[in-house]
């Protein structure tokens, strides 16, 4: 069963009650994330940058003390520094002022009820879900980098390398279960069911009205990757066994179908900006201190 999160501007609210335990951090996580990291970021690197030591090593080290409160899914894993955190402020900032403006274009002179008031919703929306992205009480943006961090293996090679930098902070979540759709009609949370694929989330929306005249459409997955296919049967790239399968905690967002360039921007980054999304509820997470490592011999 799919939940209607956003249909209208009069559920906005709804919206909070509905995904603050599955989408907000508890507020002193939140808080930890949008403050400046003092004592990781005067912390000098013993290492240069070419030996700078990998976060999963210095996880690793730390482990023994760090005493998580309960088992941890390493694949809801995420890693967040503060320059990532600045970044993706900025790019919220300019996602919602985007969304703002293109609902406004499609809200001009359409009747009410229309496929194009009824767009302009959704739109609206949307914007609403980016902003309550936000950090309570900050103009920060919870935020991480691209990639997965385990610390039971050493994961030297792969976009899962991750380096470790100033003001570093380490952490992993509880799996959800459901995926977040936006779409043409708003935004809605479906709970998630075993071997669900692209494919069949495309069939299902559409059956709901949700593609409209969209042709692509974006699956961030929990891990960050943003893949993008095409929306019409006949032109998409899976089918069968090859079919994409969606995980749980998984964002689909279904494009907007105009070609002017703000909508084309918005298309490429809203889902990046949905990668940059915690994976999970419930999160744990730690600040990594490189100092503590032993200085490798020379």
């Amino acid at each position: 069963m799919v939940i209607p999160v956003f249909s209208s501007l009069a559920r906005l609210s709804s919206l909070a009650r509905l995904n603050s335990a599955a989408r907000l951090l508890p507020l002193g996580l939140s808080a930890m994330l949008a403050a400046p990291l003092s004592s990781a970021a005067d912390t000098p690197l013993p290492f240069s940058a070419a030996s700078t030591p990998l976060a999963s090593q210095v996880l690793q080290a730390q482990w023994d003390g760090l005493a998580p409160s309960k088992a941890l899914d390493w694949r809801y894993s995420f890693v967040s520094t503060p320059l990532i955190r600045q970044q993706m402020a900025a790019r919220a900032n300019r996602v919602s002022a985007e969304l703002e403006l293109i609902a406004a274009r499609y809200a001009v002179g359409a009747k009410d009820a229309s496929p194009q008031a009824r767009y302009a919703e959704a739109l609206q929306a949307w914007q609403a879900y980016v902003e309550q992205g936000r950090a309570p009480d900050t103009d920060a943006v919870v935020a991480r980098l691209h990639g997965q961090l385990d610390p039971r293996r050493d994961m030297r090679d792969g976009p899962q390398a991750i380096r470790i930098a100033p003001g570093m902070v380490v952490g992993a979540c509880q799996a959800p279960r459901s995926v977040v759709i936006l779409d043409a009609t708003g935004v809605h949370e479906r709970k998630w069911t075993p071997n669900l694929s692209l494919d069949a989330l495309i069939d299902e929306r559409a059956a709901a009205g949700g593609i409209g005249p969209a042709v692509e459409v974006s699956l961030v997955t929990p891990q960050g990757q943003v893949l993008t296919r095409p929306v019409a049967s006949w032109n998409r790239l899976t089918s069968g066994d090859a079919d994409l399968p969606v995980a749980p905690g998984a964002t689909v967002v279904i494009s907007t179908p105009g070609i002017d360039t703000a909508q084309q921007w918005v298309n490429e980054a809203l889902p990046a900006w949905l990668a940059s999304r915690l994976p999970g509820h419930a999160c744990q997470s730690w600040q990594l201190d490189a100092a503590k490592l032993p200085t490798p011999p020379r």
